[in-house]
């Protein structure tokens, strides 16, 4: 949504396999194809509540210079997943005249007020009497604040003590949904205080660094138990933490890496994505990823580790120095550099204006 990235992948999508996206109930949006034909149509589907692709209707393009634009809106009660597919007269072939695949909101739609809901799951070990829940979450909030108004952001925020005899909870990092208790509210983005991280099974060695991590987008703020922070118990200080889930919370909003990782690009299938291109963020050429023969990739080529040897897309508690040709003073940079007495909190106006706009969509 809003996403100014190149995304090389979602042009061949969106004629063979469709591409997926989120609309939100009575919002304006317009879906763009950069072309050289006015004649073409794309088939919108929406998924019910059971997961089945339901047929919601076909658009006609409204032809403005070299561009198409094709104009949404749902009547969706709710958030809902949509399948946008291309058809063109010429069927495949036309492949190779169009490209540039983006959805933009429409409209001066911005908003500079949300919510964050921090809730302690379970036992935590190192936080074991309510007074010391209390005290954290007095100083997490002042940490996020600290974050967050300088942008011209502004934060309520609330905490919730969730099943404080259970157990020490322990999340994996994975794409596997972990079911945790505690209250959702509507509006506010969720943050999960667990006992521990659990590493990925193919990275062991990264036990007990792993401060957070969460999915790329939410889809909605409120209704969907997958759209939330998990935050590690294990933190240095309170003020790295925040930084963490500061980080985190962007991507809901909207924000990429300023530099993409290898496994940003694997994920999105997008080789073109090295940045997140906004003008206002440096590109970090010591993180860009190369081909095994050195070059820079082209879509569909193998991306092979870059020199910095990190290739997870978590915020990763790391004492090794952070390279020192980055901006890694900005809060979306991938990598926590904080254990070398770096402050990584600051936004660029590009980012602001991305992240309001977004913000925007879910109220």
């Amino acid at each position: 949504m809003n996403d100014a990235a190149a995304n090389d992948s979602l042009t061949p999508a969106i004629l063979n396999t469709g591409v997926r996206f989120v609309l939100q109930p009575g919002k304006n949006y317009a879906l763009s194809l950069a072309t050289r034909n006015n004649n073409d149509q794309i088939a919108v589907s929406y998924s019910d509540d059971a997961g089945q692709w339901r047929a919601y209707r076909d658009y006609n393009p409204d032809p403005v210079g070299s561009e198409e634009f094709f104009y949404l809106k749902s009547d969706k009660s709710k958030p809902t997943f949509f399948l946008a597919q291309f058809l063109p007269p010429e069927g495949t072939a036309s492949l190779g005249r169009f490209h540039s695949v983006k959805l933009v909101s429409i409209g001066n739609i911005a908003a500079n007020q949300f919510g964050i809901k921090l809730i302690f799951v379970g036992h935590l070990s190192r936080m074991v009497s309510q007074a010391s829940k209390q005290n954290f979450a007095a100083a997490l909030s002042q940490e996020l604040s600290s974050i967050f108004v300088p942008q011209g952001l502004s934060l309520n925020f609330k905490y919730e003590i969730a099943d404080p005899n259970g157990p020490a909870t322990v999340v994996p990092f994975s794409g596997t949904f972990t079911s945790l208790p505690g209250t959702r509210e509507s509006g506010y983005v969720h943050l999960y205080l667990v006992d521990s991280i659990a590493p990925p099974a193919a990275s062991p060695d990264l036990g007990g660094y792993i401060l957070g991590f969460a999915p790329r987008e939410a889809m909605d703020l409120s209704l969907l138990a997958s759209s939330r922070v998990i935050l590690s118990n294990q933190f240095s200080t309170v003020s790295r933490l925040a930084t963490t889930a500061a980080h985190e919370i962007g991507h809901f909003f909207g924000l990429r890496h300023p530099t993409a990782t290898e496994v940003d690009m694997s994920f999105d299938r997008d080789f073109s994505n090295y940045d997140d291109g906004l003008a206002s963020t440096k590109v970090c050429t010591s993180l860009a990823k190369k081909t095994e023969d050195g070059s820079s990739p082209d879509a569909g080529e193998r991306v092979w580790p870059g020199p910095d040897g990190l290739t997870y897309c978590l915020r990763i508690a790391s004492e090794d120095p952070c390279p020192s040709n980055c901006d890694i003073s900005n809060l979306m940079f991938a990598y926590d550099c904080s254990g070398n007495g770096n402050s990584q909190r600051v936004l660029t106006g590009d980012q602001v204006e991305l992240w309001q706009k977004n913000l925007a969509l879910f109220q």
